[in-house]
């Protein structure tokens, strides 16, 4: 299941009256081979170029993000292991291993885990910029407050469960595992058959983090920065690349027959 959430009168209400607080600034830092630590766990950044920024987060039991939004990015939430609670002004929704949202700008959300053991849960932004960010509501004092200093930053990654995409150059393939999730990086250059490769794969879901899919027609299929069903886009007579491509596939783990090179 993916859901897809838009702006609603109650997230313009109110982001409008916090706009004064809407940083404007891109961020400079370099997290890569950081993890950062929050009142509900930590996260870390996975993958990036200068189209999107993959993140990884791990939710303690019960635990939860602010209420909060990106003025100026969209984000697309996946999770890996465990059950959470995605809430919006409007509603919540309910989401397990394999299943996600698509978030538009500007939309104030939070993310609550409901499983004992914790959630392990994966968000594509688009464009990068931690500094994007405005706090409605937390539990733990951080409203009005920005992204998290360097205070709050290791470098101790051993003692983390850590992963990554960032070694170059890019493989053309490049599996991990994740929670209870297989993450596949798959770099595909303009001209091959992406209709062929895309109709082979047997993931459960695809994101696109460079470039994107249109049909014959050149209707868009997925944008960058967006998570679909790949059953969706394989159902489609014809997908083609608009650019030069790189797309991540999620799939299920089966820890009784797979094993991860």
């Amino acid at each position: 299941m993916i859901k897809r959430i838009f702006r609603s009168k109650s997230d313009i209400e109110n982001l409008s009256r916090l706009r004064t607080a809407v940083p404007h600034s891109k961020d400079a830092f370099n997290y890569r081979g950081i993890i950062v630590n929050k009142p509900w766990g930590y996260e870390y950044l996975m993958y990036e170029n200068p189209e999107v920024a993959v993140w990884v987060l791990f939710l303690k039991y019960n635990h939860a993000t602010s209420m909060h939004c990106h003025p100026n990015k969209k984000t697309s939430l996946m999770v890996l292991s465990g059950r959470v609670l995605v809430s919006t002004l409007e509603g919540w929704f309910e989401f397990g291993k394999c299943e996600g949202i698509s978030i538009e700008e500007a939309v104030f959300h939070r993310t609550k885990t409901i499983s004992r053991g914790g959630a392990f849960i994966m968000e594509i932004e688009s464009p990068p910029n931690k500094k994007d960010l405005i706090r409605l509501k937390d539990e733990y004092g951080r409203e009005n407050q920005e992204y998290e200093g360097q205070s709050k930053m290791t470098n101790k990654t051993k003692q983390y469960r850590y992963v990554h995409f960032h070694k170059e150059p890019l493989k053309k393939k490049d599996r991990k595992l994740i929670g209870d999730c297989n993450l596949t990086l798959i770099s595909f250059e303009r001209g091959l058959d992406i209709d062929q490769q895309l109709k082979t794969e047997s993931a459960h879901l695809v994101g696109i983090l460079k470039g994107g899919l249109v049909d014959d027609r050149g209707e868009i299929l997925l944008s960058c920065g967006e998570i679909a069903l790949l059953s969706e886009i394989q159902s489609r007579p014809k997908i083609l690349a608009r650019d030069d491509i790189i797309y991540l596939t999620i799939s299920h783990h089966d820890r009784k027959t797979q094993k991860i090179k």
